[in-house]
This record gives C-alpha cells, structure tokens and sequence, in this order.
C-alpha cells in the first residue's frame, strides 16, 4: 500500500478550472503535489506551482481534504489531499485560457489547461468526485473520501 499526502490548487476563473497532467497521461488533476516533512500543505501548494510553472500563486482558503483510495500501477494506494482554492498573479501567462501550456516536474513534461466547469462531468479527471461536484470560492470546507478503503492482509501493521 503506498499512502501520500498531496496538496493541490483549485484555480477558478470565469467559469474555468485549471488542471494539469504528465504528458502521455490519459486523465487531468489539480495542480499540486506531494507534501513535504515539515511543511504545510498550503506551502506545498504554492512551492509545486512555483517549481513546475515559474508562477507564484495566492493560496486562499481550504476548499476539499479527501481521503482517495485508488489503484495506481498495479498497487493500492491511500492519498491524503488538501485541495486550497487559489489565485494566479494577474500578470500569468497561465491565465491564458486558449492555450496548453508546459512545464516540467524535473524531467517529467507537463501541460496545464482550462476546462469549462460544465465540461468537467465528461473530463477524466481525477479524483472523479471533481466532476459531480459543484466547485465555487467561498463554500465551506468539504471532506470527501473517494473510492473504497481495503481490508489490511493479516499481519500488516
């Protein structure tokens, strides 16, 4: 079982959302990333779009903490995430919802681009909760767990 504490921005304009994937996946996510020791989950947010985008972004108010339970490469796993809604600087070039934009997670392509919130019901994207669920600055913090958690083999700890 791998387990995972991720952090990710809910980037919300104009009825736009802002998603990203590794180039070659066949599925979208919140941009965002793994929590480091000894950081918040809201400093983890904004160091992964600053290291893959160049973009210092605004880190609001908690959105979602899901609790997701997924198979990935033939292993369970469990994902802690703390979802933060956020803001791009008014300046980004990200803000440019016509184009798919790059960037790199080492050496891992990546690419950014906005979905209307209406189209998210057919978008694979991930966790799948994001597309019944309606996605709005300001409402109160929501606690979603996604998929089923398993049963412990005898003798796991």
């Amino acid at each position: 079982m791998q387990f995972n504490a991720r952090a990710a921005a809910l980037i919300i304009e104009d009825g736009y959302l802002l998603l990203h994937r590794a180039v070659g996946d066949d599925f979208w996510v919140l941009p965002g990333g793994r929590v480091e020791p000894n950081e918040s989950a809201a400093q983890a947010t904004t160091r992964e779009l600053l290291e893959e985008t160049g973009q210092a972004i605004k880190c609001e108010g908690l959105a979602f903490c899901v609790e997701n339970f997924f198979e990935w490469q033939g292993h369970q796993a469990h994902e802690i995430g703390f979802y933060f809604h956020a803001s791009l600087p008014l300046t980004s070039p990200l803000a440019n919802k016509q184009l798919t934009h790059s960037a790199l997670e080492g050496t891992q392509a990546l690419e950014y681009r906005w979905f209307e919130l209406a189209a998210l019901a057919t978008l694979p994207v991930h966790p799948e909760f994001l597309r019944t669920t309606k996605l709005t600055k300001g409402s109160p913090v929501q606690h979603v767990v996604q998929g089923t958690p398993g049963r412990r083999a005898a003798g796991d700890a």
